[in-house]
């Protein structure tokens, strides 16, 4: 009788260690899994509460040196990143007042204008950015896609994207020119 008791002290005993391997398990997963999902919300605050130091260093930057046009790029680029348009478009535009001919400023303002749906003042930003720095191949596929989407003139869109072609741009955008050729030939036939 006593060897079958110390059995099932065994038996009972095992189960017990296999219940509180199992748990431990399970709390270690939740933990771990908890823990990544706490480390990117710290991760995530960490970099908002950098993006806002970065975004007052520049404010007092600009506020010291209105004319300054690279620190008036950089705000505006700042304020692109914190998904805050309208500040966005407020600077830039001050910086196309202190560089007309900016690449830079006349591509994010048509960017801008782009996502407010300004098509006419986007096509303005990107024709500059193509008669200043006609290596900006990124102008004219804001350009074909303006033309073919918002304004409906898919002609010209063909011809922009074209020509874009001829210009041996970098492969990834070489293959969204060619896709959107393929797209207009198909809806419009060869034109």
């Amino acid at each position: 009788m006593h060897v079958l008791s110390n059995r099932r002290e065994g038996v009972v005993l095992g189960f017990f260690w296999v219940v509180v391997v199992a748990v431990t398990g399970m709390t270690g997963y939740r933990l771990v899994t908890g823990g990544e999902s706490s480390r990117q919300v710290h991760a995530q605050e960490e970099a908002a509460r950098a993006l806002e130091n970065k975004l007052a260093r520049l404010e007092a930057a600009v506020r010291a040196e209105p004319g300054n046009l690279r620190n008036l790029v950089a705000l505006g680029d700042a304020y692109l990143d914190a998904r805050q348009t309208r500040q966005a478009l407020a600077v830039f535009q001050r910086a196309e007042t202190v560089a007309p001919d900016d690449p830079h400023v006349l591509s994010d303002l048509g960017t801008l204008y782009q996502g407010l749906g300004r098509y006419d003042d986007a096509i303005a930003k990107f024709t500059r950015v193509v008669q200043v720095a006609p290596d900006r191949l990124g102008a004219r596929y804001h350009l074909g896609m303006i033309y073919q989407y918002n304004k409906g003139d898919s002609a010209t869109a063909l011809a922009i994207f074209r020509d874009l072609l001829d210009r041996n741009p970098d492969p990834r955008l070489a293959e969204a020119v060619r896709a959107e050729i393929g797209k207009i030939e198909g809806e419009h036939g060869e034109e």
